[in-house]
């Protein structure tokens, strides 16, 4: 009896540690899918932002939740030119301020924020520990995130707070959105001074960043207008895609809601820490998201879900196949990979750094790739 009964107890414990194990490298996946997805740049106009401010939120507040994309239905290719599917892909969608890397004093506030704000969490979760058997009882009723409740947080805005650094590229914007109000005049002027060279982030104007990324136009309309604004968004819409072409360009309609009845704040939980601790609370006679639909989100979603499939993706598909042929040709040959070999054993030659395609980076960086070169192009 006593010895079935180890065993079962043994065969327990490791089902438990298996599972454990298993819910580790899962989260640990679902963390780098976040964190290593592509990024897209969103830049509206002050009155494509104020026609979001209707409902206590950013024009990007209201991306964020339909990150997660279905991409199953469509194909990329391997470097072998073989289909390959991938069932869903994470798209982060970024201001123009996050594309720079954050001040060192900013990322321990941040980080500070994130530890004081699980405090009450954890005090409210966690008894009282008096003795060694309270520590044992806790440990096997609590989750890893009862007992760290900061944890996840803490670890997403550690690396937020990397960001744009030197030795990485992924925070390198493959996309942006241009976003206008239906009730501006001009909008296609509007549009293209968003992509002035002025205006970009610092990292552009630098030639670290490609200014020559993946460009969608978004109108913005705030359904609280008439019926004629309307047929003028629609006017708009068609002079757009005579200009900038039918697939760069959308119409994303919002403010739909005229029952009072306002949707679950689905946002606030998706900002990042740090803009989350810059939001005052909002009082009992205003909430987020007060004057969208269910079908404005569905609308949203839907706006994301076609971007990401009929452009961003077949753009990312075409620009690495693009690339790879590129590189196969400069490598082609015996004496190419001569130099390619001794290249990668022996370092670059100390003129390098100074020809087309290469600044001076730090001491510790070494030479820093622009983005006219082949090599800041594939990282």
């Amino acid at each position: 009896g006593s010895c079935s009964c180890s065993c079962f107890s043994s065969y327990h414990y490791n089902l438990i540690e298996c599972d454990m194990d298993s819910y580790h490298k899962q989260e640990l996946k679902d963390f780098l899918h976040r964190v290593l997805s592509p990024t897209v740049l969103v830049l509206p106009t002050g009155d494509a932002e104020k026609v979001a401010r209707k409902n206590e939120l950013s024009f990007i507040d209201l991306l964020r939740p339909c990150a997660l994309v279905d991409t199953s239905p469509i194909a990329v290719h391997t470097t072998r030119d073989q289909p390959w599917r991938v069932p869903r892909m994470t798209i982060r969608f970024v201001e123009s301020g996050e594309v720079e890397q954050a001040p060192e004093e900013f990322v321990d506030v941040v980080l500070d924020g994130v530890i004081s704000s699980s405090a009450a969490t954890a005090q409210r979760l966690i008894p009282d520990i008096k003795s060694k058997e309270d520590a044992g009882l806790v440990m096997q009723e609590k989750t890893e995130r009862d007992l760290a409740p900061w944890f996840v947080d803490y670890r997403e805005e550690l690396q937020r707070g990397l960001r744009c650094s030197d030795h990485e590229y992924f925070d390198h914007p493959i996309a942006v959105l241009l976003v206008v109000s239906s009730q501006e005049d001009d909008v296609i002027s509007k549009l293209m001074a968003l992509m002035s060279m002025d205006v970009l982030p610092a990292l552009f104007r630098e030639g670290l960043m490609d200014p020559n990324m993946l460009k969608h136009y978004v109108l913005l309309h705030d359904n609280q207008e008439d019926a004629a604004a309307r047929e003028r968004a629609e006017e708009t819409l068609r002079l757009m895609k005579e200009t900038l072409g039918a697939p760069s360009c959308s119409l994303l309609c919002i403010n739909s809601n005229e029952t009072g009845a306002a949707c679950e704040d689905i946002w606030t939980c998706h900002r990042p820490h740090a803009a989350k601790m810059d939001i005052p609370p909002l009082d009992e006679n205003r909430r987020r998201g007060a004057m969208l639909s269910t079908a404005d989100c569905d609308g949203i979603t839907r706006f994301v879900s076609e971007f990401v499939t009929k452009s961003l993706v077949p753009h990312m598909d075409k620009r690495v196949r693009m690339l790879n042929n590129q590189v196969t040709a400069v490598r082609k040959g015996i004496k190419n990979q001569f130099k390619s070999w001794g290249s990668s054993l022996f370092g670059k030659p100390s003129g390098e750094a100074g020809r087309e395609g290469f600044i001076e980076g730090s001491e510790a960086s070494g030479p820093m790739y622009l983005y006219t070169s082949t090599e800041g192009q594939i990282r």
